[in-house]
């Protein structure tokens, strides 16, 4: 005889797995995580203020937070603070740092981290202190903030711009982040506005997208796109890549085997044949 079990979830109950290595050691506690993060919020919040408002479109701003290298996993992502802090994520990238601390015992040690550029609104950035202090400490926003090692204001120039004089002029290739929204229309226009500000040249017709970042080449002096640099959504401006030449020179070797030729004149002296080595379309008159 069959039996049916209805509503065999009854019959259930919840398991709890203990962690195979254990419980995480989070480097700082709650109070320490505050008492570091609200200073470099602050400072942020202050350099940001200073920005021409030109180069926050819709009052935007862009930091970028560092997490502890003891949080690399997916899993540790701190998604419930960032809806907390009502900041947006817009990109992310991974860097090697020194952090203050870890979560082991062991002398702090250089280690992989990941970095996301989050974009806020400027008021938001600055009430963002009062926000994580009034964190409850048992909660999972707290919990992320904790997971946090710095946050600065990005710099888009790389090294190799600083080395020019600052009235040698020159190509430039710019990456500006956009908002995975509706807004990518306001960053782009306030670019071109900003742009026209800094009297550089922008060739808009070479531009494309690669994900959520937009490309741009631009023509300027190097004093005037350090200017451009102030614009909040630049995530790199580096030298425009040149093309490399190709070596003219061939390699010869000697032919180690000697062909023998035939001293008897052709069979038929009126057939051609035509060597095809790259293939025939399947329609084709042959």
């Amino acid at each position: 005889m069959d039996f049916m079990i209805g509503k065999g979830e009854l019959l259930t109950s919840p398991v709890k797995v203990k962690p195979r290595y254990g419980t995480k050691v989070s480097p700082y506690s709650f109070k320490e995580a505050v008492f570091r993060l609200s200073p470099q919020f602050i400072n942020c919040s202050d350099t940001i203020d200073e920005l021409p408002s030109e180069a926050c479109p819709g009052n935007y701003a862009v930091e970028l937070v560092t997490i502890n290298p003891d949080y690399l996993a997916k899993s540790y992502y701190p998604a419930n603070l960032f809806r907390a802090l009502e900041v947006e994520p817009i990109g992310s990238k991974n860097s090697v740092v020194i952090p203050e601390k870890r979560g082991s015992h062991s002398a702090p040690n250089q280690g992989v981290a990941l970095q996301i550029y989050l974009a806020s609104p400027r008021d938001v950035l600055r009430d963002i202190p009062n926000k994580i202090e009034g964190l409850i400490e048992e909660s999972k926003e707290a919990d992320d903030l904790r997971k946090i090692e710095s946050i600065t204001v990005p710099s888009p120039v790389l090294g190799s711009i600083l080395n020019l004089e600052n009235e040698a002029q020159d190509y430039f290739e710019i990456g500006i982040h956009l908002l995975p929204s509706s807004k990518n229309r306001m960053i782009q226009d306030a670019f071109f506005s900003y742009v026209k500000l800094c009297s550089v040249v922008c060739f808009s017709d070479l531009s494309f997208n690669a994900g959520n970042l937009w490309f741009i080449p631009v023509y300027g002096t190097r004093a005037q796109i350090e200017q451009l640099a102030k614009f909040t959504f630049i995530r790199v401006i580096r030298k425009m890549p040149t093309l490399r030449s190709v070596p003219i020179g061939f390699r010869s070797e000697k032919i180690q085997i000697k062909a023998k030729l035939t001293q008897e004149p052709p069979v038929a002296s009126d057939v051609k044949v035509a060597i095809l080595d790259g293939g025939l379309p399947e329609q084709n008159p042959i």
